[in-house]
């Protein structure tokens, strides 16, 4: 539990602050819910916030307007509150924490259990442009298997790396990854031999795109850097770098990694483990019989 914050006689807690901590509260529970009493007795705790009226009016009121929270209220029971399952609930916290304090809502169980989620439905509801969907189209029609299996690796893996990056599920829930994506394969479309490595592949610039948020937000939040360390330690995240990236493109990105990791040891005098380049090419499956069947 946080730092006691209780306020003197007659004094305010702050604006919005008691709202913030009621959400990160449900949030704190892995279904999200929790009796009415229970908030009370927290927020009492927190801030010597007791009075119900206000409470339930006020501040969990007004949660439920803006559509974060409901209730179940059941005759004879105590009122039950909950997260509204949403990827609205992501918009909220990226808007209402920052910096280590939006971190640590990010870890917090119920965002943990539906951010994936979340995410997928972001992604689905994205309107891509007529241009941006001819050029992928022209760019993407006559894929391999072996890009195509990559690809669907690497996606898997994003969905593992959006759990520990608050700025790789705010770009690729945008449309960001799919302009970056577009825009850079179209640099290398007059050069990209199909027969010649998978370098330049929409899988590349996937697993690229999502190398770069996990570096960006090792760097920013310092409650992710333990778990954004260890995602990069991954023999699968391995195995698809060798077979995406050449190997100085390897070392680059490892160094920067060392780099960081080193930074923050010395301000926080926490261990990494070191780490030695010595990665083998995911192993491509033979295509089902049915692959690239109109």
């Amino acid at each position: 539990m946080g730092d006691t914050l209780r306020r003197g006689r007659g004094e305010k807690v702050g604006n919005g602050v008691v709202k913030r901590e009621i959400m990160r509260f449900l949030l704190s529970r892995k279904d999200g819910s929790a009796t009415e009493s229970e908030i009370r007795s927290h927020l009492l705790e927190r801030f010597g916030v007791q009075d119900r009226a206000t409470i339930r009016n006020q501040h969990l009121g007004y949660l439920r307007t803006k559509g974060r929270i409901d209730v179940a209220r059941d005759p004879g029971k105590e009122n039950v509150w909950s997260v509204v399952d949403s990827p609205s609930i992501a918009e909220y916290v990226f808007a209402e924490f920052a910096g280590d304090d939006l971190a640590g809502v990010y870890r917090l169980p119920f965002v943990r259990d539906h951010v994936v989620g979340w995410f997928r439905e972001r992604r689905a509801e994205r309107e891509l442009s007529a241009e941006t969907i001819e050029c992928a189209h022209d760019i993407f029609a006559h894929r391999t298997w072996e890009q195509e299996y990559l690809l669907g690796e690497v996606i898997r893996l994003e969905e593992d790396a959006v759990t520990l990056s608050p700025s790789l599920f705010a770009g690729a829930a945008n449309g960001f990854q799919e302009a970056t994506v577009v825009s850079c394969l179209l640099m290398f479309a007059g050069t990209h031999d199909p027969k010649a490595d998978l370098n330049w592949g929409p899988q590349s610039m996937s697993l690229g795109f999502v190398i770069a948020h996990i570096l960006v937000d090792f760097e920013r939040y310092g409650p992710l850097r333990r778990d954004i360390y260890a995602f990069m330690l991954r023999p699968d995240l391995h195995g698809l770098m060798a077979s995406l990236f050449p190997e100085a493109t390897i070392r680059m990105i490892f160094a920067c990694l060392e780099y960081l990791a080193g930074r923050r040891m010395d301000e926080s005098g926490e261990k990494y483990d070191e780490h030695r380049i010595d990665f083998e090419p995911v192993a491509i499956p033979p295509p089902p019989p049915d692959w690239g069947d109109a």
